[in-house]
């Protein structure tokens, strides 16, 4: 007798507390929040093991630097550190950052910040995002950014 599979449901448990039995939605939209939330665990688990592997694995003609985040962590913050401000002045990443930002379409969702201030907001949004992980050529002064995580690619338990 074979074993039946686990269900997105019994693999990641009740999303972080959400109910996925509430009336309120249908067996449709469950199943679609069951989906995004297997995908995101999928993602942050083959992302964990990636990463981990990079780092670990030896690099005797490499010169990068695996950076590891002890949390989530936004470009703001990540240029707070010394290892990042080596790469460059935050001034000089922002003017980088705006040109390659107002490229990108402003969201349905992000247009009342746009109007607010639309002279900031490219460079805000910027520094709002998340990357995955993040490895520095310190010799070069060359950061690479390892992923940006989408706002739907977020889970309380992500570690």
């Amino acid at each position: 007798m074979t074993k039946k599979p686990m269900s997105a449901k019994e693999m990641i448990g009740d999303g972080g507390g959400r109910k996925y039995a509430n009336s309120q939605f249908s067996d449709q939209n469950r199943q679609d929040a069951i989906s995004r939330e297997s995908a995101v665990a999928a993602h942050h688990s083959i992302w964990r093991h990636l990463y981990g592997s990079m780092h670990a694995a030896p690099k005797p003609k490499s010169k990068l630097n695996f950076v590891t985040f002890d949390k989530e962590s936004n470009m703001s913050t990540l240029w707070r550190r010394e290892e990042f401000l080596r790469i460059c002045s935050k001034e000089d990443l922002a003017e980088k950052a705006q040109d390659i930002e107002v490229t990108i379409p402003v969201k349905k969702s992000q247009q009342a910040r746009f109007n607010l201030n639309p002279k900031s907001f490219f460079v805000n949004r910027f520094w709002g995002r998340r990357p995955d992980g993040f490895a520095i050529h310190e010799a070069l002064h060359i950061g690479y950014i390892l992923e940006f995580k989408r706002s739907t690619g977020t889970r309380g338990s992500w570690s």
